[in-house]
């Protein structure tokens, strides 16, 4: 435990919005079309920032790749079924709240914070081949179940019919 106590004050903080933040996404919400990118776009940005500080070998971009695939479709049974509406004319789409987003950003927050912990300790596991290419595996797959379930949504979003929509309040609001 006395190595938790050399983490910065503000990731602790930075845990708990996020925490606030991935409960939210258990209740059903009405969000724009847009911001269906900006989450699969973030999640592959942290990603390939955690795997191009790995030794790049075809090995690792390999796994790193099989399991975005991989991720993605496993992202996209997840949530393929699920009930949505969309409003084209005002670009709302309504996605029905799931406890499995909700385990799917901590697991990414807690891989985020374990290999930036391992990395930024020098911990000499950092440097084992077997690590390398599970935090490239893990990575992969992680960011590809943002982005399969995303890609569901949007597909819905285009072949639904439209139907109106409300827009959630800002929380300012509430």
């Amino acid at each position: 435990m006395s190595a938790l106590s050399h983490v910065p004050f503000w990731v602790w903080i930075l845990f708990v919005v996020f925490m606030r933040y991935a409960w939210s996404r258990t209740q059903t919400r009405v969000v724009k079309i847009s911001r269906l990118l900006l989450m699969p776009v973030a999640f592959l940005y942290l990603s390939l920032q955690s795997v191009v500080k790995l030794p790049m070998t075809d090995a690792l971009v390999g796994i790193y790749g099989a399991a975005l695939l991989l991720g993605g479709l496993l992202g996209y049974l997840m949530v393929m079924g699920a009930r949505v509406r969309c409003d084209r004319e005002q670009g709302l789409i309504e996605i029905p709240g799931q406890y499995s987003l909700f385990i799917l950003l901590v697991a990414i927050f807690i891989l985020e914070f374990g290999v930036h912990f391992v990395q930024g300790a020098g911990l000499p596991l950092a440097s084992s081949k077997l690590f390398q290419l599970a935090v490239a595996g893990l990575e992969g797959s992680l960011a590809g179940m943002t982005c399969g379930r995303n890609i569901y949504y949007g597909y819905q979003y285009i072949s639904m019919e439209s139907s109106p929509l409300e827009p959630e309040r800002s929380r300012a609001s509430r």
